[in-house]
């Protein structure tokens, strides 16, 4: 196995509540959302009817019958398809037919919308054939392109907006709209301000800081967006900043940061203990643990009991008896291993974010918490998987790890997991 590469940089998304917005601004807001959807989706339906208006299907289609012929051989030069999804012609036509169609969009609202499609159309992958690319999975019919029926959110990056910091505030300048003009070239455009919402003292936030340090141009931000929150019914900026990871960790001299399991009672709601220099944080729940793993028994066995002799109106019927039943094994593996990778990334990010260099694993014993919980109902925790996941996940954030051993032991068997020994 290759050894991870270290990250260079970082990126985070600070929300931003944006308050004191009036009742003209919010309705403006609302309108230039609704233009960004109805954009987004035009410029899907050009490029529709583009692709198929040079077949591009049927290309598309023999292109991955050729590629299939060759895997086999592997013999004369590699098949090409043809034709590119994305092209420059195509580009500056449907920039052209943005503008005229929906001119009180801002030029870079525009091409913020162009950009991000043109990624989708690259990197994204389909949702029915994961072997496929989405643009090949909407030419060969296998799903619609992605269109919106509701307000898409408002793109904006450095080039038309800004973030200024005032007398201890920050503010958001924007440029959003497009107000037409005797002169084509330079229209005019309306400067927005919006105030954000910052706490004051203790409960002002981690990523509250952030963009003051993006305000005084310490840190670089991105292109980021504004959103609207229907069930709070509040505008909000998620606002992408840039952060370097190596010198983070460089810069802060800390502590060492022990994650460990607990050895409690089934009545203790955490079964993980992560402890930073400055707080102490509980991960994970035993009681919806517990409950989990009882569910999945029961499911099991409720199939076993003989349904075909229960009338449908009381249980589930012919249709449901006939059903492929999984292994409890199988399944029990597949929700471990998730929770597994959602115990190392949190335990990780809150390293990285508390400026931690090394972190101690204290490996629970056979009578841990998490062990404990409803055992009779399948098999133990496989606490391998996390050792092997955090050995991974901190060489790649550059943060020491140490792995000791049972935390019942009266002495403490100390190993350091090092870059050689997790590339093996």
């Amino acid at each position: 196995m290759k050894a991870l590469k270290e990250p260079k940089k970082r990126l985070i998304v600070c929300r931003a509540r944006l308050t004191d917005v009036p009742a003209e601004t919010r309705k403006k807001l609302y309108a230039i959302a609704v233009l960004v959807k109805r954009a987004t989706n035009r410029a899907w339906q050009h490029w529709e009817q583009q692709m198929f208006s040079q077949r591009a299907d049927q290309k598309l289609l023999k292109f991955l019958n050729d590629l299939t012929e060759w895997k086999k051989t592997r013999s004369g030069p590699k098949p090409k398809p043809g034709f590119y999804p994305v092209s420059k012609e195509w580009l500056s036509q449907v920039s052209l037919v943005l503008k005229l169609s929906y001119p009180g969009l801002h030029v870079r609202v525009r091409s913020l919308i162009l950009n991000e499609m043109q990624k989708r159309i690259k990197e994204l992958p389909s949702k029915k054939c994961p072997t496929l690319k989405l643009w090949q999975a909407v030419l060969l019919s296998h799903e619609s392109p992605s269109r919106s029926n509701d307000a898409l959110p408002i793109h904006f990056d450095r080039q038309n907006a800004e973030i200024i910091e005032e007398s201890g505030n920050l503010f958001l300048q924007v440029r959003i709209d497009r107000l037409e003009s005797g002169d084509k070239k330079n229209a005019e455009s309306i400067l927005d301000r919006f105030c954000i919402y910052t706490a004051s003292g203790a409960k002002r936030s981690w990523y509250t800081e952030q963009l003051f340090l993006a305000a005084r141009g310490e840190i670089p931000w991105a292109g980021s967006k504004i959103v609207y929150k229907s069930r709070k019914r509040q505008w909000v900026a998620m606002i992408a900043v840039e952060l370097p990871l190596l010198e983070l960790l460089e810069t802060t001299d800390l502590p060492a940061t022990a994650v460990q399991a607990l050895l409690s009672a089934p009545e203790e709601k955490c079964c993980w203990l992560l402890k930073l220099p400055r707080k102490i944080v509980r991960i994970g729940s035993g009681r919806s643990l517990a409950w989990l793993r009882e569910k999945l028994f029961y499911a099991k066995r409720s199939r076993r009991a003989d349904p075909m002799r229960s009338p449908a109106r009381n249980g589930h019927g012919r249709g449901r008896c006939m059903k492929a039943v999984g292994k409890v094994s199988g399944q029990w593996d597949n929700i471990a291993g998730t929770l597994c990778n959602q115990l190392v990334a949190r335990v990780v990010k809150e390293c990285v974010l508390a400026g931690v260099k090394k972190l101690a694993y204290k490996t629970p014993g056979e009578k841990c918490f998490i062990n404990a919980v409803a055992a009779e109902y399948g098999p133990a925790w496989p606490l391998y998987k996390i050792r092997e996941k955090l050995a991974r996940k901190c060489l790649e954030a550059g943060i020491e790890l140490q792995i000791c051993g049972d935390i019942s032991a009266a002495t403490l068997d100390t190993e350091t997991v090092s870059a050689g020994s997790v590339a093996e």
